[in-house]
């Protein structure tokens, strides 16, 4: 809910004074923020959740859709889970740090690559996985974060338009079995 930042967006000397708009996720799902005007004219950040204590993949592909679409509907810029350890499994890393939860590796594949000074660029996808990317303002370096949130395998086609010609590309995956695993570098 807005309600608190509505009030204080439309009173002018407040609204100059507020940096960042944040918001929990109990409840809801990601939608679009209009509230303030199109684009939102301040940095949005998701601030809390938290996904039970399941820290199996399928926990793990749960948080992949949650942060897939606060940053692709609702379009924030930080993604935050509640806890890094927690005694009940709920953190990110579960109760166990020798065999962390998989939402722990789900959310590397987000954070290790996309770096401070990337942006969002679009997407057209015509299959059920869940894929963004992101441009490094400051090099041809770019990222894609694919998920697949089916019980059934995924082909992936990726065609670049406007792109920097590459000829090597380095996925990594967390799946069931992999946790942020380098998968080696291929020749694209």
């Amino acid at each position: 809910k807005w309600d608190l930042a509505t009030n204080m967006m439309a009173d002018v000397t407040t609204s100059n004074l507020v940096g960042i708009l944040a918001a929990h996720n109990y409840g809801t799902t990601a939608s679009a923020v209009t509230n303030f005007g199109t684009p939102c004219p301040k940095t949005l950040w998701e601030t809390e959740h938290y996904l039970g204590t399941d820290n199996s993949i399928t926990n793990g592909l749960a948080l992949a859709q949650e942060i897939h679409s606060f940053l692709t509907v609702a379009q924030v810029n930080a993604y935050h889970y509640w806890w890094l350890f927690a005694n009940d499994n709920g953190g990110i890393v579960g109760s166990n740090s020798a065999a962390p939860a998989k939402r722990l590796f789900v959310m590397g594949n987000y954070s290790k690559f996309i770096r401070p000074n990337f942006y969002r660029v679009g997407v057209t996808n015509n299959t059920t996985a869940l894929v963004s990317a992101y441009k490094d303002s400051g090099s041809t370096n770019f990222v894609i974060v694919a998920a697949n949130p089916s019980a059934y395998p995924v082909n992936q086609t990726f065609q670049f338009t406007n792109f920097p010609a590459g000829t090597r590309l380095a996925p990594w995956a967390t799946t069931a079995t992999n946790s942020l695993a380098d998968l080696g570098v291929v020749n694209v």
